[in-house]
């Protein structure tokens, strides 16, 4: 098994670019834009329903918003939702991007802080993320301090299946610069097409589970991968078997949902023939063929509705 490398505060970090001679301006951060709105939902909301203003982390996913926008929220729903209980939104939970960020803040800052937040940091590898200088600084803030989690890298394109090659073609430069030795890095450069085509397939989301079993490892560090799917395939049996008990439960009382209707609609039948029965006997002495007609009306909804002539 690969193992990721151990972090000190001794990492020596490249220049920032404002310290390199002749830089001018940081290019675009290529970080997943913000929703304004959001900020007005109330806090304990907001924490049931995004990531984002979740208290603690178990991973920071650092991403190229260019690349990978559409491929980032499939692997972060694979990673919070295996082994999640039915009655939770999440096993684990993921940050990916500031869904909401606060009025006058700084989104520099609010990234710092949810890194500060999260045991790991996940990576995805791509061309473009070597580019990104969102994810250099979020890894150069990774850096500055000691970490007790690990480095975890997803690739998710370009034509790389070594190391060497993922680190120096694939990685923005802090995480070039810093992995001396070889981090956990899992391929999944040819499920790309599949993901983007269809990231909520049931059989696409079974496929993940698998290509990233190296991955969720690290999240279960006491338990062995026979023993994570056995867990999985008892909660998924469970989770059926309560969509089937509420699925029965819903038959039963459509079921007596009918019942009620026709009962209360026969008794609406037998009150009304009684009363064109009452009205028989007030008109037999005045008007004999309009009782009779009242008393025919009176019988056939009693005993066929569907005869019933208006």
């Amino acid at each position: 098994m690969l193992q990721c490398c151990s972090m000190d505060a001794s990492i020596r970090l490249p220049p920032a670019p404002e310290e390199v001679p002749g830089s001018v301006r940081d290019p675009p951060l290529d970080l997943a834009p913000h929703k304004a709105w959001r900020r007005f939902v109330p806090a304990w909301l907001r924490a049931m329903i995004w990531v984002d203003s979740s208290g603690s982390y178990d991973a920071f996913l650092s991403y190229s918003w260019k690349s990978d926008s559409k491929l980032a929220p499939a692997i972060q729903s694979v990673i919070q939702r295996f082994l999640c209980p039915w009655y939770k939104l999440r096993a684990k939970t993921v940050f990916r991007d500031l869904s909401c960020l606060p009025a006058g803040s700084s989104l520099e800052n609010e990234l710092f802080d949810r890194l500060d937040r999260s045991t790991h940091l996940i990576v995805l590898a791509s061309p473009a993320a070597s580019r990104s200088h969102g994810m250099e600084i979020e890894a150069r803030h990774w850096f500055s301090r000691p970490r007790d989690g690990q480095i975890l890298i997803i690739v998710t394109d370009g034509e790389c299946n070594t190391w060497e090659g993922i680190r120096e073609l694939l990685l923005p430069p802090a995480l070039r610069n810093n992995l001396a030795d070889e981090a956990l890095w899992v391929p999944l450069q040819n499920r790309r097409d599949q993901i983007l085509e269809n990231p909520n397939s049931r059989q696409t989301r079974k496929e993940l589970i698998e290509d990233l079993k190296q991955i969720l490892l690290r999240f279960y560090p006491e338990s062995d991968w026979g023993e994570l799917r056995g867990e999985e395939s008892k909660q998924r049996k469970c989770a059926l078997g309560l969509l089937s008990g509420v699925a029965l439960l819903f038959v039963a009382l459509a079921l007596l949902a009918v019942w009620f209707e026709k009962s209360a609609k026969k008794q609406g039948l037998i009150a009304e023939s009684r009363s064109l029965a009452a009205k028989a006997e007030q008109t037999v002495e005045q008007d004999q063929p309009a009782a009779l007609d009242l008393a025919i009306r009176s019988w056939l909804k009693a005993k066929h509705p569907k005869r019933d002539s208006p």
